[in-house]
């Protein structure tokens, strides 16, 4: 069997994929995309559900069991329909220096009031002859740094889940700019503050990595894991 591959400009992706599953043409079997066409695709109902190829053999079942549960239910499924099937995609996870907050006497913050009072503890002190960062989060625009902001505005503005939205209320479009939403605003200047230099200027891994040679970009980070 011959297997055709067309590749697309990333600027080109959404475009094409919603415009084949309206047309009905069935010119290509497989789509290797983002996930973000997946409402267009359902209003078009223009992919299968691939529960019946998931359950067909032990090993596709397996495969997709081990997909986190919050991949396979809210990006993959639609309507209790497997529609997409992921290939990768990041874990939004803190990482801290024990060693740090044990000499300067802090907890571990568990809220974002208590990361941004542990980041003002820490940033600009001595560490083992290094000065120390308070809070490294890239925030440089077309890198990953608007994953990070979304963690402190997701916690807050999408208070009742997946179902809240984010940035409006999914049932009537009503933009959230209440105190909900100003509150993470807050949050986000305040980390600003103790930033590391060139946050603005450099994409999260290459700050990060350049901080953490030097040991100066010590104090709990924001990262992801692949």
């Amino acid at each position: 069997m011959n297997v055709e591959i067309v590749k697309l400009n990333h600027d080109e992706w959404s475009e094409n994929i919603i415009s084949e599953a309206k047309s009905k043409t069935g010119l290509f079997d497989i789509f290797f995309t983002p996930p973000d066409v997946m409402g267009d695709i359902v209003e078009e109902d223009g992919w299968t559900d691939l529960k019946g190829f998931i359950d067909s053999s032990a090993k596709q079942a397996e495969e997709w069991s081990d997909i986190f549960i919050s991949y396979r239910n809210s990006i993959s499924l639609y309507q209790d329909r497997i529609l997409m099937f992921p290939l990768d995609g990041d874990v939004l996870s803190m990482f801290y220096r024990q060693d740090v907050l044990q000499q300067l006497g802090l907890q571990v913050p568990r809220t974002w009031d208590e990361y941004n009072a542990v980041a003002d503890a820490t940033h600009g002190k001595k560490f083992r002859n290094k000065t120390l960062t308070g809070s490294c989060i890239g925030r440089m625009k077309g890198c990953a740094g608007a994953y990070w902001e979304n963690l402190v505005l997701g916690s807050m503005a999408q208070q009742s889940g997946m179902s809240s939205g984010s940035l409006f209320d999914t049932s009537d479009m009503t933009p959230l700019l209440g105190e909900a939403f100003v509150r993470p605003l807050e949050w986000m200047e305040i980390q600003a503050r103790f930033g590391a230099t060139g946050e603005l200027d450099e994409c999260i891994d290459t700050m990060n990595q350049n901080k953490m040679n030097d040991g100066s970009c010590v104090r709990p980070t924001i990262g992801a894991i692949a």
